[in-house]
């Protein structure tokens, strides 16, 4: 990716995050306090944003959990409400069943917004800024914060998709489509 367009990706993704953070703090008691704090340092890092699956199950009672466990949500990295939301669901086979296996899996419709969304960063970076721009501006925060952790509705994915541009979805889709059915090879930089 050139290094203008990560300039640009990481300007989008920052007022995405101040917005989400003031709609958090009028929502949140106290959170408003975390915003009068002051930066004692940086952190960093990256993540390995992937649609590979992650080996849960690694002994006859052993289940792999948090990123090492595919929590990780691919298409943003974002890991910690899916981290709740699996540890509820272990808790609940081990009650149930007595082993934390019978977790539920993944619902199919992100697996695919994922798989979609990360073809359109590897193969069309420079379309990424006016997807996020469209993703953070012409949807209330409730409705965006929703479908990142995966709890949206049917009506609210279906406003989503209305609000982003449909071009670089449909290239997307048609490189991912084409992929998986054996039509084209994957970009060396686009294999799992």
């Amino acid at each position: 990716m050139a290094q203008g367009h990560r300039r640009s990706h990481a300007v989008v993704l920052r007022r995405g995050a101040h917005a989400v953070r003031r709609h958090r703090a009028a929502r949140v008691p106290g959170a408003a306090l975390h915003r009068r704090g002051r930066r004692v340092r940086r952190e960093g890092g990256a993540s390995l944003l992937t649609c590979a699956p992650f080996a849960r199950r690694l002994g006859r009672r052993v289940l792999a959990i948090g990123l090492a466990g595919g929590r990780l949500k691919p298409s943003t990295g974002y890991a910690f409400t899916r981290i709740l939301d699996d540890a509820a669901r272990v808790v609940r086979s081990l009650e149930t069943a007595g082993h934390p296996f019978a977790a539920a899996r993944r619902g199919l419709p992100y697996r695919f917004f994922d798989a979609v969304f990360l073809r359109l960063i590897a193969a069309q970076p420079a379309r990424i800024e006016p997807v996020l721009t469209a993703l953070f501006t012409r949807n209330p925060v409730d409705r965006v914060l929703r479908f990142l952790d995966e709890r949206a509705s049917l009506a609210d994915v279906l406003a989503l998709v209305a609000s982003l541009p449909k071009l670089p979805f449909l290239r997307a889709l048609a490189g991912w489509l084409g992929t998986r059915l054996g039509l084209v090879r994957p970009a060396r930089h686009l294999r799992a």
